[in-house]
């Protein structure tokens, strides 16, 4: 029975009632496979009691059922997905509290160690401006800025001047 054409006649009996041309291809397919025939004739049968049985009645709200359980199952299925991947994520045995307060440690330490690194760095900032403190010249040398600034306004004019000159 597992030849394609005798799978075919028997789709086409399933389907409806065969036309003269199909009756005639069973009949020689039949002919030239009479072991077949017994086998065929009980399909066939059974084809036509099925045939014969009145539709199921169906519920009014069937959609609505059907669509509700689809819905149960994509739930079902995303459920057993985002559980599978908290199982793969997790390399130890350790519970989730464990774990956040593993990561409130490290956020922790994280935060010291910036800090303390701004720290660092504010020192060295501190002691870079302490010593260029230190090489400013004397605050009384400075007594008498606004001469010594106008000097240099004079000097800017006379270099043009003296500039000037030369040519």
């Amino acid at each position: 029975m597992n030849e394609p054409l005798h799978d075919e006649l028997l789709r086409l009996s399933f389907r409806s009632e065969l036309t003269p041309d199909e009756r005639v291809r069973v009949e020689a397919f039949l002919t030239a496979h009479p072991e077949l025939r017994g086998a065929w004739e009980e399909e066939h049968a059974l084809s036509r009691a099925l045939s014969a049985l009145p539709d199921a009645p169906v519920s009014s709200n069937f959609t609505a059922r059907v669509l509700e359980a689809v819905d149960f199952d994509e739930a079902a299925t995303r459920r057993e997905r985002e559980r599978r991947w908290w199982k793969n994520w997790r390399v130890l045995k350790v519970p989730r509290l464990a774990w956040a307060t593993l990561l409130l440690v490290a956020g922790w330490l994280a935060f010291q160690e910036y800090h303390a690194s701004k720290r660092t760095e504010m020192g060295r900032a501190v002691s870079v401006v302490s010593k260029n403190l230190v090489e400013l010249p004397n605050p009384e040398l400075l007594q008498d800025f606004d001469a010594i600034n106008s000097l240099g306004e004079v000097s800017a004019i006379s270099d043009g001047e003296l500039l000037t000159a030369l040519q």
